[in-house]
């Protein structure tokens, strides 16, 4: 009976731990919002002025020839490109963010993948022996660097601007943390 209430508290106190580095993330994503909101609201705002057309007043006799309104196309044979310049991520700071999350991640599967797979060895109660959970942890570490990859350039260009880097890769991280306990409960959950 005790080893039963022991289990359970051990299971909740493991949920609570996630649970507030859940909470973390999402705090820190808050405050990232926040200063992008500050931001924002502090640059001068643009006011159009009321803009009246007066139909009524025209007299039209005979319609012809083209009505443009806007650009001509005349007009466009001299604009070389019209387009509004996007953040484009330099190759630095993607490499930064790449290098920064497979360290991290690195060290997270190193600390925290025996713990996660006793977890659910318990909350499934299935047995995995020792060599199985290396052979999970090394899987694992294979697999990481094409889900970064994969959180990347799933990410908006914006994201992986200079100023964002940060939240991206907390944002990745928290991804493929989620990815991975989900793919450790999973495989334990379907050992026959």
């Amino acid at each position: 009976m005790y080893t039963d209430l022991y289990s359970y508290a051990a299971q909740m106190q493991k949920y609570l731990q996630a649970q507030e580095y859940r909470i973390a993330l999402l705090e820190k994503e808050i405050q990232v919002l926040k200063k992008q909101f500050t931001e924002i609201k502090e640059k001068p705002s643009v006011t159009v002025e009321k803009i009246e057309y007066k139909f009524d007043q025209l007299k039209v006799e005979t319609l012809e020839g083209t009505l443009n309104i806007g650009l001509n196309p005349q007009d466009l044979q001299n604009v070389d490109e019209f387009s509004v310049p996007q953040a484009t991520p330099t190759f630095q700071t993607r490499e930064a963010i790449k290098k920064a999350c497979m360290e991290e991640l690195t060290e997270y599967i190193h600390s925290n993948t025996v713990n996660t797979i006793k977890h659910f060895e318990q909350f499934y109660r299935k047995e995995i022996d020792e060599a199985y959970q290396n052979h999970i942890e090394q899987d694992l570490l294979k697999q990481l660097e094409k889900r970064v990859d994969y959180y990347l350039d799933n990410s908006l260009p914006e994201e992986q601007s200079e100023n964002q880097k940060d939240f991206l890769k907390e944002k990745i991280n928290h991804h493929i943390i989620t990815d991975i306990t989900q793919a450790i409960s999973a495989f334990i959950m379907n050992i026959p």
